[in-house]
């Protein structure tokens, strides 16, 4: 593994994508509010402007035109290309921003611009939806944080009314039982001792949890077959090796999913007074759990320990709750699936990393919402009245 000390904008998340964590950990630390976004209350060092979801639309009022974007020029000129497993990172000093290969497949595409004379990291994530492949547009802030500089944030697109989120963690007359689509895909099976969605939902937030968990899941059951067709005979064997040591299958539990949905609550209370939950507000939370939204190559808390992968759907949460100036923060593996690091195990994630988690949980909060706004029947269910967000128009999603 390497461990090369990087710096510079893009690399600094480079590990959320698949790169180690001795790679990001030069700057550190945290600090703010318990929310960031478009409504004030999150208090972040930006060296670009004090809110990271400024940018963000006004609810309620329509954009007239698309906001044109101006690359940002030699941001990065010094780097080209860095590999760890089978996650190829290439940097392109053009525009600062990065194209990140999965097993030689276009996993994400990045680009660093300018919107208002701030900069804005916009990021094209090739996933799979329901079985089939997408292209997931999102657009990110740049930030400061206790010295840990440019670190990217997530903002939604625009927002609802302050009432209409409630609706959605608001518990239900009657249990409502809902069948999902993906009993009969290969993922599931795959997953099957790790992963089982609810018998049924008291509230929404507890469906949109196992939306993001199954998202995750699937995600990853993708990716691992384009791995597994990119790896050498060599990288097969360590990969068994390792899952050999894993002995213990240590399935999701309800009281985690539980934990899960407060903190999809948490968000979607932000979200009423146009806000996302911060980073800081879950380092202070020693019942936060973290779900990894990308494969993460960590080095366990032993002394001559061999590293280990986080991959998607593995929980995650605070060995203790780290001081204001950390560069890096120890977690506990709550939770694993076979021949990743192993559940009880203490890792080492940097701050970018963690802000990484954080967005993809945030965004993965207003997809779901968005799911189930589509969903006639859900929303029968739900009661909420109908409400639009303005029109995409520059490149959100």
């Amino acid at each position: 593994m390497n461990h090369s000390k990087f710096v510079g904008l893009s690399l600094l998340l480079a590990g959320s994508l698949g790169l180690s964590t001795q790679a990001l950990a030069q700057h550190g630390g945290h600090g703010g509010g318990g929310h960031v976004g478009g409504g004030g209350g999150g208090h972040v060092n930006a060296p670009y402007h004090t809110n990271p979801s400024h940018i963000s639309y006004n609810p309620g009022h329509a954009v007239s035109h698309a906001p044109v974007y101006h690359p940002v020029h030699g941001v990065n000129p010094n780097y080209t290309s860095h590999t760890t497993g089978t996650t190829h990172v290439v940097y392109q000093p053009n525009n600062g921003g990065r194209v990140v290969y999965h097993g030689g497949t276009v996993h994400m595409r990045e680009n660093i611009v300018v919107h208002g004379g701030h900069n804005v990291v916009v990021r094209n994530y090739n996933v799979y939806r329901g079985g089939r492949p997408v292209t997931v547009v999102r657009n990110y802030n740049v930030y400061n944080y206790h010295g840990y500089n440019g670190l990217h944030v997530y903002y939604p697109r625009g927002y609802y009314s302050h009432a209409y989120y409630g609706y959605y963690y608001r518990p239900f007359i009657t249990p409502w039982v809902y069948s999902w689509g993906f009993y009969s895909n290969p993922w599931y099976g795959h997953y099957g001792y790790y992963y089982h969605p609810y018998s049924n939902y008291i509230a929404a937030n507890y469906w949109m949890t196992d939306y993001l968990l199954a998202t995750m899941l699937e995600n990853r059951y993708n990716e691992y077959q384009i791995e597994q067709a990119a790896l050498t005979q060599e990288q097969i064997d360590l990969a068994q090796q390792r899952a050999d040591l894993q002995q213990e299958q240590m399935a999701i539990s309800q009281e985690q999913k539980d934990q899960i949905a407060i903190q999809v609550q948490d968000e979607l209370a932000a979200r009423s007074t146009q806000q996302t939950v911060s980073l800081d507000a879950t380092l202070k939370d020693p019942n936060h759990i973290f779900a990894i939204s990308e494969s993460l190559d960590v080095m366990p808390e032993v002394e001559g320990a061999q590293s280990c992968t986080l991959n998607q759907g593995d929980l995650i949460k605070l060995a203790a709750v780290p001081v204001d100036d950390a560069q890096a923060v120890s977690m506990i593996v709550v939770t694993s699936q076979v021949g990743d690091c192993k559940a009880g195990s203490r890792v080492t994630l940097s701050i970018a990393q963690l802000q990484e988690i954080q967005n993809e949980f945030s965004a993965q909060v207003d997809e779901a919402t968005d799911k189930l706004k589509s969903d006639p029947a859900a929303q029968q269910q739900i009661g909420a009245p109908s409400e639009s967000l303005p029109p995409a128009g520059d490149g959100n999603n």
